[in-house]
């Protein structure tokens, strides 16, 4: 799912506050959310006793969904830096940039020794 800088946002989640990948799901949790259990933006704990039972509902659907890969109804988690990420190189790609980089510093080495 491509996201921008600004495409997540925060909802309840099993364990505590979630932030998620902006979609339609991850919207509609986090509207519940501010209807149901506000006192979670505010730092308190849910009160279970008096969650209702459409706000687990929402949370169990968007986990079920993503394992599905229907990214439109998963809550699809993801940091506040999704948006900056540019960049997705295979495994390969990534150990031989890297490789690439020491060789290349390992070549300056002696120039950098002071004799």
């Amino acid at each position: 799912m491509k996201s921008g800088e600004r495409d997540t946002i925060v909802a309840r989640g099993f364990v505590g506050p979630a932030r998620c990948l902006k979609n339609d799901a991850s919207t509609e949790l986090t509207e519940i959310t501010v209807r149901k259990a506000p006192g979670l933006f505010l730092g308190r704990p849910d009160d279970l006793t008096t969650l209702a039972p459409e706000v687990m509902a929402k949370e169990i659907e968007g986990f079920t969904a993503a394992f599905a890969g229907d990214q439109q109804k998963a809550l699809l988690a993801g940091g506040e830096v999704a948006g900056r990420i540019d960049n997705l190189p295979t495994v390969k790609e990534l150990v031989e940039g890297i490789v690439r980089e020491a060789e290349e510093i390992i070549l300056r080495l002696p120039e950098k020794i002071k004799r």
